[in-house]
């Protein structure tokens, strides 16, 4: 047979990058247990560079539906002090590009497939079409 692909980086690119911990099947929903992996990270508000880690918390995202199962990524993530002592921000939170947005309950890719279905039939009936898609509007914790 062909060289082998590793399969979450196939199937879900916008994950590469990030160290995978598990991924578990429970009935129709795939949970992807991931962390970020960089040392450092850059404040949102001056850009200020930081390597000192305030904490961590998982944040839970939706993702696109995979092989018709929803998909919930907990992804940890750390929480840094920022070191410019100028700034009004003390603590900010590590964003992944193409993955993250500050606040976002969804990924980067699962927001655009529903802005476009908001977009393109808006109300209850963008709704219905974003829950038979399974992308969840919320995700529930797990």
């Amino acid at each position: 047979m062909g060289a082998e692909v590793e399969i979450i980086p196939a199937l879900l690119p916008h994950l590469t990058g990030l160290r995978l911990e598990a991924v578990v099947v429970r009935g129709i929903t795939v949970r992807i247990d991931a962390a970020t992996q960089t040392v450092r990270a850059s404040c949102g508000v001056c850009g200020a560079w930081s390597t000192t880690v305030h904490g961590r918390y998982v944040r839970r995202l939706g993702d696109v539906r995979l092989g018709g199962h929803e998909v919930l990524v907990a992804l940890t993530v750390r929480r840094f002090a920022c070191v410019n002592a100028e700034c009004r921000r003390q603590t900010f939170v590590e964003q992944v590009p193409g993955l993250t947005r500050r606040h976002a309950r969804h990924t980067v890719l699962a927001t655009g497939d529903l802005q476009a279905v908001a977009a393109a039939l808006g109300g209850r009936p963008g709704s219905r079409l974003a829950q038979r898609l399974a992308v969840s509007v919320c995700p529930a914790p797990r």
